[in-house]
């Protein structure tokens, strides 16, 4: 995914609520999907094989395929703080 040079974080938000979009849509159509942001760290090397339009930067890559569910690392479930240990919701 790329995006104008020119582009403030509020729009890097906007892209964000999109790649949550996408991911979401395509597990609809029964794909598996991951996130990764590191490409924006490798601008120069991305641009060096894929044709990127002047002024514009990497912003993240996404994995998309079909899961195999018998991989093992597909089979590994992390444990997760609980919501009260991290995070508020205030006025609700």
């Amino acid at each position: 995914m790329f995006t104008e040079e020119r582009m403030g974080p509020v729009q890097w938000m906007d892209l964000g609520i999109y790649l949550q979009s996408f991911m979401l849509r395509a597990t609809e159509e029964g794909l598996a999907t991951c996130a990764q942001g590191f490409w924006r760290r490798y601008d120069a090397v991305v641009k060096q094989h894929v044709e990127v339009p002047d002024g514009y930067l990497v912003t993240y890559g996404i994995a998309l395929g079909y899961e195999d569910k018998t991989a093992p690392i597909n089979r590994m479930r992390a444990s997760r703080a609980d919501f009260a240990e991290w995070g508020q919701l205030r006025g609700f």
